[in-house]
């Protein structure tokens, strides 16, 4: 916790391994939170890996997580892909026309 106030850093992300389970166990569900809110009373912009469903994606747009990423979107690519889905349009980036906020 020390280096969130030492490191030039701009953002937090939360671990895939609570985002997992954050539906079904509180305790992974108040990690999320408290993490979300220190982020952002330090001036971070918060990220959530892993997100993998229509629930995970629901309560942690609730809980205000500034970036979601995970297969919910789509599965990994390589950069030449992105870039080319990136510049036709970035709804393309998922075959469900999913977007994160």
């Amino acid at each position: 916790m020390s280096y969130l106030k030492v490191l030039p850093i701009t953002a937090l992300k939360i671990d895939r391994t609570f985002v997992a389970e954050c539906t079904q166990d509180p305790r992974d569900r108040a990690i999320m939170e408290a993490s979300i809110f220190l982020g952002h009373r330090l001036g971070l912009e918060v990220v959530a890996e892993g997100v993998e469903t229509d629930e995970q994606q629901a309560l942690l747009q609730e809980m205000r997580c500034d970036l979601l990423q995970g297969f919910y979107y789509h599965r990994p690519m390589d950069a030449e892909l992105a870039a080319r889905l990136l510049r036709a349009d970035k709804s393309a980036l998922s075959p469900t026309g999913k977007t994160s906020h």
